[in-house]
């Protein structure tokens, strides 16, 4: 019993040293098994370099050998056409001499017989239309059983010729038979002659070369067909788009940027383009683990020794003075006799370990880390309705202090898919006053009905504007189709209005255009807020004087086409127009009467012509009311699409144009505001926007794309400019011209001038003045 109490004692005294010990055992062994598994690959690695390239190198021979078996044949058949019958046969081909042509089928017949590859041959002749067969006959071309083959011969053979050769071969695939051609020109194209390969003779010859490889050589033609019936090969037409699959020349000798490895070793016959694959042997790229642990096991009884070692030495010279002193500190026992008075407590409790004062970190951090997120959670809904209404009002947030914003409060969701703006506006009857307290209860009403919507691939976030406006952003997932966010937006719309039809209040709802990043969404805040400004016109006008309505089908063509216009305005008119042609086929195909709605965006077109300030004789030159008339008298739908299809071809650019011009306006008009506020220290890019009356993105991509440079780039080098004027003509001591040109700090305008001319104001004024005074001397 004491000799099993010492042990528990000396265990008890030890734990930390066996816990160090564990782990650092389970460390070496991680190591080791880490280890081994580089040494595999690094052992594995120059054999695999071998194994690949001795196998490309034996597809890219059997390639060449088949290329050189078909060479060969083709020199042969030219060798024939050369001799005088043939020659005599193809100029003169109407004579039918019966020795002449005896002598012909002869040849043809020999070469059968002669050469197990060859199963039949044949000569055409291209000016009486005829074939010679090499089993005793000629006929004309209509009569022969293979002539489809020869007519599609026929119909690619001057693709890739050479026009100085007087004989060229190429391989062409009938049926899934095999055919060799060999032409003949004087210089004129007089003849050609056909063999047909044996495929089972072509086969043995192409598995006879496999004497590395333990599995059947695929061969696939340029589209992708398997050219041999006896091959069990599983690859599809569309697998040789995927390049993984395939291990080449060229993806083993790349940079990196291809993979090197894959299921097949392909190489490509650059003369007939037929695909040679072999698979990848996946048992050649491993080594048994039996090898590597004899391998390894030498760095194993070193780790456990040194964990050993290691284990001691934390325990008894680092871990001792820390552990006594958590003794002292924690021990009542221990306290008191230090302290000397000798008083002890009625029972010792539990000397707490090093674990005991984690634990209680770990709880102290979890608490804090929970009232953190209990406080974030209770700001977070306030956090995102100023952020979102910042947003919708257009006040300058980068689309990075978005993303930092929304994935603090756990809503990074926002910052990806579509986004479309629905603009709420509240209303009594005509002549009644809504009270303060109303106003309030009224929106919360409302934002109650919205908040309660939901939608599949859809999040809406309802933002009250003022007491009489909400605006609802709806986020839309970036898989789904434009026609199916326009069917999810007008459910929204029709639900929201039947639930406020009981209400004592009506709403007024607008639909601004979709739009790819949250910071974007102003724009469609507009547009609905526009929309809503636009029913209240409506209705006012008198009775009997409102016109019909546009269908909402229409509607969705006009927002589609729109979108192309602002590809013409970016400059990408081919994007642009195949826009276009896409939204002219899907309204054909979807509409009874396409005519309707081809007509609302002709009116549309000429809108935007007409608000770009394009001229009635810029239009008339460039042919687009020719366009226009053409179509309007177009019979039938076919007609009246191709004609709109030239109406946007002559259209777009004109919006192009004008967009270029609009854009060096705003450029303009930017320098002259920053000359005439460039000594305000807190004049920013969003100050200038907002005064031209456009967004800081789309400011900024314009004028660096007009001037070469950044906005404010450009500014600190106006600043730097007037400030070099100040310098030359007047006295001004350096920090009252760096206030005068806008810098906020001396040190600010110190370096922006040093960073502009390479020396301080200083040493420029110093360098300035004593060219002066050597100029007067």
């Amino acid at each position: 019993m004491e000799k099993k109490s010492g042990i528990s004692g000396f265990r008890g005294k030890r734990v930390l040293f066996f816990k160090i010990l564990g782990l650092l055992m389970a460390l070496s062994l991680l190591t080791v098994l880490i280890f081994g598994t580089f040494i595999n690959r690094l052992v594995v690695h120059n054999q695999k370099e071998r194994i690949d390239e001795l196998n490309l190198n034996q597809l890219q021979r059997i390639s060449s050998d088949v290329e050189l078996i078909f060479d060969l044949l083709a020199q042969g058949m030219t060798r024939s056409m050369w001799s005088d019958d043939f020659i005599d046969l193809m100029i003169t081909p109407n004579q039918h001499s019966a020795d002449l042509s005896y002598r012909v089928i002869k040849i043809l017949n020999d070469q059968v017989n002669e050469n197990d590859l060859v199963r039949k041959s044949y000569l055409y002749l291209p000016f009486s239309d005829e074939v010679y067969v090499y089993s005793g006959t000629y006929m004309a071309l209509d009569y022969l059983g293979d002539r489809d083959m020869v007519k599609k011969y026929l119909a690619i053979r001057e693709e890739n010729r050479d026009p100085d050769a007087a004989s060229e071969w190429r391989i062409i695939l009938h049926n899934r038979r095999i055919f060799l051609a060999a032409d003949f020109c004087l210089p004129n194209f007089v003849g050609a002659m056909f063999y047909e390969i044996n495929r089972q003779k072509l086969y043995n010859i192409i598995q006879a070369e496999n004497e590395t490889f333990n599995t059947t050589i695929y061969v696939y033609d340029e589209e992708g067909r398997l050219l041999f019936d006896y091959m069990a090969g599983g690859l599809q037409p569309g697998d040789f788009s995927k390049k993984e699959l395939f291990l080449t020349a060229e993806s083993r000798n790349s940079s990196g940027t291809e993979n090197r490895s894959g299921s097949y070793y392909m190489t490509v016959s650059g003369r007939i383009g037929w695909r040679y694959l072999v698979r990848v042997n996946p048992a050649e790229s491993v080594v048994s683990w039996q090898r590597i642990l004899w391998i390894l096991l030498p760095c194993i009884l070193f780790y456990i020794a040194a964990s050993l070692l290691f284990s001691i030495y934390i325990t008894q010279s680092v871990y001792s003075p820390i552990n006594r002193l958590l003794q002292i500190t924690t021990d009542p026992a221990r306290r008191a006799r230090r302290q000397g008075t000798g008083a002890a407590p009625e029972k010792e409790k539990r000397i707490p370990s090093e674990v005991d004062f984690l634990e209680l970190v770990w709880v102290n951090s979890l608490e804090q880390n929970e009232q953190h997120q209990e406080l974030m959670e209770t700001i977070s809904e306030d956090i995102l309705e100023q952020m979102l209404r910042s947003v919708l009002l257009g006040k300058g947030q980068s689309a990075e202090t978005l993303s930092a914003t929304l994935a603090s409060i756990g809503r990074a969701d926002l910052t990806r898919g579509y986004y479309v703006v629905l603009v709420w506006e509240i209303f009594c009857e005509e002549n009644e006053t809504i009270a303060l307290v109303e106003q309030e209860l009224f929106q919360r009403s409302l934002l109650r009905i919205l908040n309660a919507e939901e939608g599949q691939d859809m999040v809406i976030e309802a933002v009250p504007m003022d007491l009489l406006r909400v605006a609802v952003i709806l986020r839309f997932s970036s898989e789904i189709s434009a026609f199916r966010m326009r069917a999810e937006t007008a459910r929204v719309e029709q639900s929201v209005l039947e639930k406020t039809r009981t209400l004592p209040y009506r709403v007024m709802v607008g639909r601004g255009s979709t739009c790819t990043g949250l910071t974007d969404v102003q724009q469609s805040y507009f547009e609905a807020a526009e929309q809503i400004r636009y029913q209240k016109y409506q209705e006012k006008i008198p009775e009997g004087e409102t016109e019909e309505k546009v269908p909402t089908e229409e509607f969705t063509y006009v927002k589609l086409v729109r979108h192309a216009y602002t590809l013409a305005e970016e400059g990408q008119l081919k994007e642009s127009l195949e826009s276009c042609r896409n939204v002219l086929e899907e309204i054909r195909r979807r509409e009874a009467d396409p005519g309707a709605s081809w007509r609302r965006l002709v009116d549309d077109m000429m809108e935007k012509l007409i608000s770009c300030r394009i001229g009635q004789e810029e239009i008339s030159t460039a042919g687009v009311q020719r366009c226009v008339e053409e179509f309007r008298k177009a019979e039938n739908d076919r007609d009246a699409e191709l004609y709109l299809t030239e109406f946007y071809r002559t259209a777009l650019p004109l919006i192009w144009e004008s967009s270029r011009k609009s854009n060096n306006h705003y450029v303009q008009k930017a320098k002259e505001y920053i000359s005439e506020h460039y000594a305000e220290g807190t004049l920013t890019a969003q100050e200038i926007s907002a005064a031209l009356g456009i967004t800081n993105s789309y400011l900024s991509s314009i004028f660096t794309e007009g001037t070469g440079t950044g906005l404010n780039a450009w500014m600190n080098d106006y600043r730097i400019r007037q400030a070099l004027r100040y310098m030359e003509e007047t006295s001004l001591n350096i920090s009252e011209i760096g206030y005068k040109c806008g810098f906020n700090s001396a040190q600010s305008f110190t370096r922006v001038f040093k960073k502009h001319t390479g020396m301080s104001p200083k040493q420029y004024r110093e360098t300035h003045h004593l060219g002066q005074e050597e100029g007067r001397q």
